[in-house]
């Protein structure tokens, strides 16, 4: 997968764990800031958090020139906000997360999972997080992403469309 391969070239020193949260991180946060999924590839709920079943255990190859400009973007602002962060730190933060405790359905910390963490959640929560917290920042959008305005019309959004999303969700 390229941005697997983008992720290995920028990290050369990540860990199968770290690079697994990093890819579900920029799925996540591309969803937000496009609309568009970053990659096709399911992102699934294990025991140490979510994975690309995809790539998972598979020797990726750095390339640097595997994704485009605009992926390019997505991953840089998710490395630069994450990327100093352990696989374990990650998974511990995941774990914290609603999208991972959504598909992980309250399971034991000892039992097995793979139930597909959803776009729709992955969406709704870190839309609703972008509005109160400390975020990553997609180069271009710093002005328009922190302004008082900007936040109240997401809010307003978020507001209307969340009986849609959660019809879809179902």
């Amino acid at each position: 997968m390229s941005v697997a391969q983008y992720i290995a070239a920028k990290l050369p020193n990540s860990g199968e764990l770290q690079r697994q949260k990093l890819l579900y991180y920029c799925q996540a946060w591309t969803l937000v800031w496009t609309g568009r999924p970053l990659f096709p590839d399911r992102i699934e709920a294990w025991q140490k958090g979510p994975v690309v079943p995809s790539v998972w255990k598979v020797q990726v190859t750095p390339d640097l020139g595997a994704v485009s400009d605009e992926e390019k973007a997505a991953v840089d602002a998710v490395l630069e906000f994450y990327g100093g962060m352990s696989g374990q730190s990650l998974m511990d933060l995941t774990h914290e997360e609603q999208p991972w405790q959504h598909a992980w359905g309250g399971r034991s910390p000892l039992e097995r999972g793979a139930e597909e963490i959803r776009h729709v959640d992955m969406l709704r929560f870190y839309t609703q997080m972008s509005l109160t917290a400390n975020v990553p920042n997609l180069k271009g959008t710093s002005a328009a992403a922190h302004s008082d305005e900007v936040r109240e019309v997401a809010a307003a959004a978020a507001v209307r469309w969340k009986e849609a999303l959660d019809l879809l969700a179902q």
